[in-house]
């Protein structure tokens, strides 16, 4: 039994004892990508449905993790080039304003190219 295994089981036991529906809450509902520098391969663990879901159309499952009630937590393989990490929408670079600048100098040189070309 693995680190995420424990963690699930150990969540899961200590909140729904006596037979109950074995229910994860949001915060037990976890999502663990791993890989290292040398290695081309990626695993990604996830007890979240949502997640499941998602990954179970775009990959093979490599390990399912299980008890009486159903599946409560999968493991996926993929190659580490597919994960890839993105900026906030809202987030805008230092450089933008260094951008202004050289736009309005090329106003300027466009407006005194066309002082020579009249005169």
């Amino acid at each position: 039994m693995d680190y995420q295994e424990e963690s699930c089981k150990f969540s899961i036991e200590n909140d729904f004892k006596g037979g109950a529906n074995l229910i994860l809450t949001n915060e037990e509902r976890e999502t663990i990508i791993r890989y290292d520098r040398s290695g081309d391969e990626c695993n990604i663990y996830t007890c979240d449905r949502t997640v499941m879901t998602k990954l179970d159309k775009l990959y093979k499952c490599t390990k399912e993790y299980s008890d009486s009630d159903g599946v409560y937590a999968k493991e996926y393989t993929t190659r580490r080039q597919l994960i890839s990490f993105r900026t906030d929408v809202n987030y805008k670079p230092e450089y933008v304003p260094q951008r202004t600048v050289s736009n309005e100098q090329l106003t300027g040189m466009k407006q005194g190219r066309q002082l020579k070309n009249i005169s």
